[in-house]
């Protein structure tokens, strides 16, 4: 049975909606509209076939797992069911290929419940002995069911909402600090936030910036959010920045603050230099660029430069 409960939850684990707006040229499908990887938001935000290829295959998931499953196990009690069953939908809502954060299992579990009424027959009691075991039983299908839509509920601030994802454009801008010192922002590509007027998401954002007595840093990541009122940038996702000491560091989340010419983090950090290597909790580079502060618990490693 531990056999069965574990493939039926990587078979639900697969993530529909997420794969075939990616490799459909849409991107990613968790960073627009409700965030959701399932079928209602993939049809708002990539067209009408993918959103009903997302359905189909999400419902084929649960009928075709069970279907599987039930040829070569030949499993039939009711309760075996309910087990597999599931663990199919409990793997399409905490898919670990997306950080335990997956749809909300509606279309899968309908996958299920296909299985179980085609199943049914006068000479056996799936439907039965699979809708009316213990009480105990239905509150924890019904739990998973609901529970997405009630985390969406204090997740769903954290989401900006965005426009289609084909009107993106390359992004250039170039702005003085108040040491009247230029900055320059890129990015491959950009979209509006619908619900914040001032606020950009970039693509593979880089930043160019010159510090006091001709130092000088640059930042490149995955992603970024550029509030145009305030100038500042937020990165996210493979953060790198190289200061023009020769000190590299890496992280996954850092803020420039463009018009004070300050750069800081408070996400774990490794860097290196040509003489140290160090890491810690954050960091801080001062207004002038003379300062490269670490924050929190910090380790620094100095090399042999014999």
């Amino acid at each position: 049975m531990l056999l069965e409960i574990i493939l039926a939850f990587f078979i639900g684990s697969i993530p529909t909606g997420y794969l075939l707006n990616k490799y459909s040229g849409y991107g990613d499908i968790r960073k627009v509209g409700s965030g959701n990887i399932g079928a209602t938001n993939v049809l708002r935000h990539s067209g009408k076939l993918l959103g009903l290829l997302t359905l189909l295959i999400d419902i084929g998931k649960g009928f075709l797992a069970l279907v599987y499953l039930h040829n070569i196990y030949g499993f039939g009690e009711p309760e075996a069911i309910f087990i597999i069953g599931s663990s199919v939908v409990l793997g399409h809502i905490f898919s670990p290929w997306l950080k335990f954060k997956g749809g909300k299992g509606v279309a899968t579990m309908l996958g299920v419940i296909l299985f179980i009424s085609m199943s049914c027959s006068d000479s056996n009691n799936y439907c039965y002995g699979y809708f009316w075991m213990s009480i105990d039983s239905n509150i924890f299908f019904i739990t998973i069911f609901f529970w997405p839509s009630i985390y969406n509920i204090y997740d769903k601030e954290k989401k900006p909402a965005l426009e289609n994802q084909k009107k993106q454009n390359k992004f250039t801008f170039q702005g003085i600090d108040e040491f009247n010192q230029p900055f320059f922002l890129h990015a491959k590509k950009y979209q509006k936030i619908i619900n914040n007027e001032n606020k950009l998401l970039f693509e593979k954002p880089k930043a160019e910036i010159n510090l006091r007595e001709g130092k000088w840093l640059t930042m490149v990541a995955k992603e970024g959010i550029f509030d145009m009122e305030k100038q500042t940038l937020e990165l996210m996702g493979d953060v790198l920045l190289l200061h023009s000491d020769g000190q590299q560091i890496d992280t996954n989340n850092a803020v420039i603050d463009l018009k004070k010419s300050k750069i800081y983090g408070n996400k774990r950090i490794f860097g290196k230099s040509e003489t140290i290597n160090f890491s810690s909790d954050g960091f801080e580079v001062k207004k002038t660029g003379k300062i490269f502060q670490l924050l929190g618990k910090s380790k620094i490693k100095i090399k042999n430069t014999k």
